[in-house]
């Protein structure tokens, strides 16, 4: 199986104008399909992305076709293999395979980090410029706040960085007291309540008042901090 590189394409995908004298109106027609789902509908292109090039099996056929009908099936959370056909002119369809690649900017981690230690150093994380298989849209462009955020499992050496890494950190704990903060114009009050209900950052909770006994819902906006809206 031999697969021919179509084009290298800038993430901000300018229009086809350069590259125009150079490739058959089929294989434009291909490329341009592949981009349209892959930074606009169903797949959003991360601008981590600097480029991104596809590849496709038996180009020759694709150029010969000059066809219309052009249809594009890809993972709408990971570009790495598509496939297509087209209605050629002479009667005939075209289905054939390819991969797309990129040019990524990540984070790789430069040491194994267990899930109880101190993953915000600096140390632990280097960003770099790689070339990947697929077009994800799961990479980070900066390290969440460990306030906020804890990681999911171990990380590995030469690992690179997707969100699925991370999970939110439980900010407000069932039981526990909790800072109360309730703004009306420029006038700010702030109370303690009992926490009723653990909660993560956006949860509405219910939180009851250790001396009325009233229980009333809230918002989680900080580490043991809600607010009424």
């Amino acid at each position: 199986m031999k697969f021919k590189n179509l084009l290298p394409v800038t993430f901000l995908l300018t229009p086809f104008i350069s590259s125009a004298t150079t490739m058959t109106q089929s294989e434009l027609a291909l490329l341009s399909a592949i981009v349209e789902q892959s930074s606009g509908g169903i797949f959003e292109v991360s601008p981590l992305y600097q480029s991104v090039s596809i590849s496709v099996e038996e180009s020759h056929e694709l150029v010969r076709c000059a066809g219309t009908n052009l249809k594009v099936d890809i993972n709408k959370y990971d570009i790495s293999r598509f496939t297509y056909s087209m209605d050629c002119a002479r009667g005939y369809k075209v289905r054939g395979q390819g991969v797309a690649k990129g040019q990524v900017n990540a984070y790789v981690a430069t040491e194994r980090v267990e899930i109880d230690s101190n993953w915000i150093e600096s140390s632990s994380f280097e960003k770099n410029t790689l070339s990947v298989m697929g077009i994800r849209s799961s990479f980070i462009g900066d390290l969440p706040s460990p306030t906020y955020h804890t990681l999911s499992r171990p990380i590995d050496e030469g690992t690179v960085l997707l969100k699925n890494h991370f999970k939110p950190k439980r900010l407000v704990v069932r039981g526990e007291s909790v800072r109360v903060v309730f703004e009306s114009g420029s006038l700010t009050l702030t109370s303690e309540a009992v926490s009723m209900a653990f909660g993560y950052m956006g949860d509405r909770i219910k939180v009851k008042n250790p001396e009325s006994g009233k229980v009333f819902f809230a918002t989680v906006t900080d580490l043991n901090t809600v607010k009424i809206e």
